[in-house]
């Protein structure tokens, strides 16, 4: 589980919690794409095709797409943890 620290207006901090993080390993990646297409909001491809991670820390709403793009990798370059 992943922890930040954000300060509050006042002075204090707050913990909050991340949950998901994603990882793209971009020299395993062969440029299939289907990371973009299942889950466009979170990877994208650059020029060469390979993957671009836009969002490591996911919302709630966006995890069932992150792990389908994971399923889907052919080179399993992307991963997911908790």
């Amino acid at each position: 589980m992943f922890w930040t620290s954000r300060p509050y207006r006042r002075g204090g901090t707050a913990r909050t919690v991340l949950g998901m993080q994603i990882t793209a390993d971009r020299t395993a990646c062969v440029g299939a794409g289907q990371c973009a297409l299942v889950a466009g909001e979170l990877f994208d491809q650059d020029d060469d095709g390979l993957v671009l991670l836009l969002e490591p820390h996911p919302d709630a709403a966006d995890e069932t797409a992150a792990r389908r793009a994971v399923s889907l990798c052919p080179a399993r370059a992307i991963s997911v943890s908790e």
